[in-house]
């Protein structure tokens, strides 16, 4: 322990200018990514304000009533078909819905006809009971009056089902929404992921000294 100590205390300035430059180059990287997407209202291709559809009809065992998303309905024996319905009117060709789903294989349907599935039992691994959390931008492809209906099946693992509300806008304002909604999350994982980076510099380095 005490060479470790020496051979970092002698090397502490070429560790800062490593964990400095690993910083700056995520950083780099990261707002290269987001950039494009940071514009508003542009035409060729910048984000636009998000319309968010927070009621819709949900049927459960043939009960229909007008809900407020998000919501979570309790009590839901495992397998139970559950039925979400939103109605509005898309006037873009380059509009996106964002769906997500919690622990239930989720189906989507457009004017009636299915667009999207995800979450099924083929689509994961044996041991997992039920899917993860999936979020995904599904193209709408119609214009005019659009009827959506999401298609969930309840958790095997749970008696619950959360229901979040849909969300309208090409994939550049669904992308800019999410991050303005989860930043915090994203800034912890990147935090983190940096923190795992100087870990292993620090354990190569150790290594490196130990076979010396």
């Amino acid at each position: 322990m005490h060479k470790i100590a020496e051979f970092l205390n002698k090397n502490r300035i070429w560790i800062c200018f490593i964990w400095m430059g690993v910083c700056v180059l995520c950083v780099l990287f990261l707002l290269v990514q987001l950039s494009p997407y940071l514009k508003v209202d542009d035409l060729s291709g910048g984000g636009i304000a998000v319309q968010k559809l927070d009621t819709a009809e949900v049927t459960v065992n043939g009960s229909t009533q007008q809900m407020t998303l998000p919501t979570n309905l309790s009590d839901l024996a495992p397998g139970t078909e559950v039925e979400v319905s939103f109605t509005f009117r898309n006037q873009r060709a380059d509009s996106y819905m964002e769906v997500r789903t919690a622990f239930a294989p989720m189906t989507v349907e457009i004017n009636g006809k299915q667009v999207f599935s995800c979450g099924e039992r083929e689509d994961r691994p044996s041991f997992m009971k039920d899917p993860g959390t999936i979020v995904h931008f599904v193209p709408l492809q119609t214009l005019g009056n659009v009827r959506v209906t999401l298609h969930y099946t309840s958790p095997a693992s749970r008696n619950s089902l959360s229901i979040s509300a849909l969300r309208v806008a090409n994939q550049s304002g669904l992308f800019r929404d999410m991050m303005m909604r989860m930043g915090v999350e994203l800034a912890g994982s990147f935090v983190m992921l940096l923190f795992g980076i100087l870990l292993t510099i620090v354990s190569f380095m150790v290594v490196q000294l130990d076979r010396s």
